[in-house]
């Protein structure tokens, strides 16, 4: 697994293969801080086989703040636009996700993350964003377009999105 609280890198052409729980996780800086910036780029994640949750890539980005501005002057992304169609994002793109065993969300987001996924193959797909009636804060936006979706589990897929916070724009996918 890839773990990283970089405020912006590139992941690419990487296989993570039998991810138990999370194959990528996108930590932002604890506090008041911009979003983390990344982009995944032409990488294979799958999930294990057996029954149990896997993110494949999770996306946190810890400026939760209860504040419209810090000290520094930066902004919590609850304060910030939604962004949508912007840079302020991690982005995956040209990736290969399949999860044999869906009960989580292939990509999860939490405390403010924000996912752009596009251009990607999808199988077995949930993509979500936490919300407050769990132990974290959602995500703040997700954007899902431009993918190849299948679904090829008869259980464990309740939904395709899995929104309980924050704001999802899903377009022109092939599903």
């Amino acid at each position: 697994a890839i773990r990283t609280s970089a405020p912006a890198c590139v992941i690419d052409h990487i296989k993570i293969t039998e991810i138990k729980v999370r194959g990528i996780y996108v930590l932002g800086a604890q506090g008041n801080v911009p979003s983390p910036n990344a982009v995944i780029y032409a990488c294979e994640l799958y999930g294990r086989s057996s029954a149990g949750t896997s993110q494949l890539i999770t996306v946190q980005s810890n400026d939760y703040a209860i504040a419209p501005a810090s000290d520094s002057g930066t902004q919590g992304s609850w304060y910030r636009d939604a962004g949508l169609g912007s840079a302020d994002a991690v982005f995956v793109e040209g990736c290969i996700l399949y999860n044999s065993y869906a009960q989580d969300s292939t990509i999860e987001t939490y405390w403010g993350g924000r996912v752009v996924v596009r251009y990607c193959t999808l199988t077995n797909f949930i993509v979500g964003a936490h919300g407050n009636d769990s132990s974290s804060r959602s995500g703040h936006t997700i954007e899902v377009y431009e993918n190849t979706i299948t679904q090829t589990l008869v259980d464990g897929i309740f939904t395709e999105v899995n929104v309980r916070g924050g704001t999802a724009l899903y377009h022109d996918n092939t599903i």
